[in-house]
């Protein structure tokens, strides 16, 4: 069924694209390990995938949204922005560059062992 057949059969845009970023990702990710991902229940992903949740709350948007490596808004639009890359704009009196910010995640600090 394509997203237009969905959308007349009455399909949330929520629905579409989570089941498309779910199942275009490489490796495709089932339900189960997405709502492992996200810490929801599968009923959950499978009631929103078909159509049939009645309500979703923000908190749950969020924690699917971030298992899935994108944001809430990307689920909710019809056809998602193409990520753009961030930089920042670095000026000289002679030429201005766009250099690419990298972004690193910090090191989890490791838990205090107990003694015993």
């Amino acid at each position: 069924m394509t997203a237009a057949e969905m959308l007349a059969s009455g399909m949330s845009p929520l629905s579409i694209q989570l089941r498309k970023i779910r199942e275009n990702r490489k490796p495709p990710l089932s339900q189960t390990a997405l709502a492992k991902l996200a810490d929801v229940r599968r009923a959950t992903i499978c009631d929103i995938e078909n159509g049939k949740a009645k309500a979703l709350g923000l908190d749950t948007l969020e924690k699917i949204a971030k298992a899935l490596g994108v944001s809430a808004l990307d689920l909710l639009e019809e056809t998602p922005a193409k990520p753009k890359p961030r930089t920042i704009t670095v000026q000289s009196s002679t030429e201005t560059r766009l250099i690419p910010l990298v972004t690193y995640a910090p090191k989890q600090k490791a838990k205090p062992r107990r003694k015993r």
